[in-house]
């Protein structure tokens, strides 16, 4: 059963396209979508509840810079993995 998010669909995916059209994130400079990454996983992480250290951190900014649709994998587990509801995050993204 796949569960909607603001960004979209959380997954499971079966497809890159999937995954990619769930991130919702449009522009194709790595430089630009670095910091979307970021915030999506943020996101994931504060939203499940877990506790970073810095190594984590260090590891969540190398995985900021994958593509999107990759990065938004491993967020919805995340989330699917904590049982997150997304209904009460905020609409839009850029709402964060």
């Amino acid at each position: 059963m796949t569960t909607s998010s603001y960004y979209g669909p959380r997954g499971p995916y079966d497809t890159e396209a999937e995954a990619s059209a769930a991130n919702g994130y449009r522009v194709l400079d790595p430089q630009d979508y670095s910091e979307h990454n970021r915030k999506r996983l943020a996101d994931a992480i504060a939203a499940a509840g877990v506790e970073l250290g810095s190594y984590d951190r260090r590891i969540l900014d190398w995985l900021a810079g994958w593509e999107p649709q990759t990065v938004e994998v491993i967020a919805a587990l995340v989330e699917r993995a904590a049982g997150v509801d997304r209904a009460v995050m905020p609409a839009d993204p850029r709402e964060r």
